[in-house]
């Protein structure tokens, strides 16, 4: 009984929760305005790169909306689209390293943040209670 009292409490929309889902919620919109940006520039890869950014955006926004509605596909959608999220922020550090020889903060701290968050889908309990054990 006490099993099943612990797995109530850690389970719900809340905490730690609440801050990874609206991070879910920001990078799509983020992403939508980054492949905005890249498109109506005069290169072939920062358009390609725009392209990718907004095929991130839709994706991210249907597993926010998955995450949301609490459906059991949603961690699985989310462990997907941080780490396809993780790819575009790694090129660009690389590219940003290759044509200046400095690293760009901004990219790299997104892709620390990123890490981070991919260990609290597959670390904490309240994730699993919340999206399996209902």
């Amino acid at each position: 009984m006490q099993v099943e009292g612990e797995r109530k409490r850690l389970s719900g929309i809340r905490g730690l929760l609440l801050v990874f889902i609206i991070c879910m919620i920001i990078s799509p919109v983020s992403n939508l305005v980054a492949g905005i940006s890249c498109l109506v520039q005069p290169s072939i890869l920062l358009i390609l790169l725009g392209v990718i950014f907004l095929i991130l955006a839709g994706y991210g926004f249907y597993v926010a909306y998955l995450l949301v509605r609490r459906r059991t596909t949603a961690p699985r959608h989310a462990e997907r689209i941080l780490i396809l999220s993780l790819v575009p922020s790694v090129f660009i550090v690389i590219l940003t390293y290759l044509a200046t020889n400095q690293l760009d903060l901004m990219p790299l701290l997104q892709s620390v943040g990123i890490i981070l968050l991919l260990g609290y889908l597959y670390w904490f309990p309240r994730v699993f209670n919340t999206y399996y054990n209902k």
